[in-house]
């Protein structure tokens, strides 16, 4: 049958699965229309993308205290069908790591520390949309049992011209 102007096309996309949009073109021909040349359309049809699985940490740094003890953080999701996922490669110090993607909570269970220095570790948040994967990297920091420092609070310290010895005082931090 010739086609007329009330015809429809129809067709069917399958869902996108990535970030960005994509785009097809379709190029429908039919009759002449007596010039000899066939009639021909083109169409363009794009289909958006997910975006991006991007998450605001509203700190890169969750610092704790050398006491055993649970650390929270929070996150927000710039796309709400972003799945978050907290990666499972910790130290042993740090005995639980998760998340509550509902929330936007980041939980960390730690050990005492029983160093006199304080330790560090970084762990990997995944934020995951469509075939999109982003990693987010989280620093944890635990104090240890003692940090000594200098007080300074003396600017100036007055030394004889003989060799003598400069005393200032160390101060348990």
């Amino acid at each position: 049958p010739i086609p007329s102007s009330n015809d429809n096309l129809n067709f069917t996309v399958d869902a996108n699965p990535n970030s960005a949009s994509r785009e097809c073109i379709i190029t429908v021909t039919g009759p002449s229309n007596g010039s000899g040349l066939p009639l021909q359309a083109v169409l363009t049809v794009t289909q958006e993308g997910l975006g991006s699985p991007v998450i605001e940490l509203m700190t890169e740094n969750i610092p704790v205290s050398k006491e055993a003890q649970t650390a929270t953080a929070a996150y927000i999701k710039k796309n709400s069908a972003t799945v978050v996922t907290a990666l499972q490669s910790k130290p042993s110090w740090i005995t639980a790591f998760s998340v509550n993607d509902a929330t936007g909570i980041i939980s960390i269970t730690v050990d005492e520390n029983t160093s006199l220095n304080s330790r560090t570790a970084t762990l990997s948040l995944k934020a995951e949309l469509g075939n999109e994967v982003l990693i987010y990297p989280i620093n944890v920091i635990q104090d240890g049992v003692g940090m000594y420092s200098l007080d300074l609070s003396t600017e100036n310290f007055r030394a004889e011209a003989a060799a003598t010895g400069v005393n200032a005082e160390l101060v348990a931090g």
